[in-house]
């Protein structure tokens, strides 16, 4: 059970960064903002310090950085619409709701 509240709260966090930030479907928020610390932006570089706290790891954003993101998914997945995987998980997770 902890594996897949994990994965779920794993989903949320890409959904978030892909509806609201118009990101990559292939990458966490933390990722995003790792990336962006790198550059030197300070918002990123005090977000990463907050999250460092929150999860207990100083270099979380560093770890959960994915720098290939464009790359790491297969061909069929890059091909697929992110909005659709949006709506088909909102649907899914409607239907296991309702039973």
């Amino acid at each position: 059970m902890g594996r897949y509240l994990l994965n779920i709260i794993i989903w949320l966090d890409i959904g978030i960064n892909v509806l609201l930030f118009s990101g990559s479907p292939y990458e966490t928020l933390s990722s995003r903002i790792g990336r962006r610390a790198e550059k030197g932006e300070r918002w990123a570089c005090v977000l990463c310090k907050l999250l460092g706290k929150i999860f207990r790891d100083p270099r979380h954003c560093w770890t959960a950085r994915v720098d290939d993101y464009g790359t790491t998914a297969p061909n069929w997945w890059k091909a697929v619409n992110p909005l659709v995987l949006v709506l088909a998980g909102c649907t899914a997770w409607l239907v296991c709701r309702t039973w």
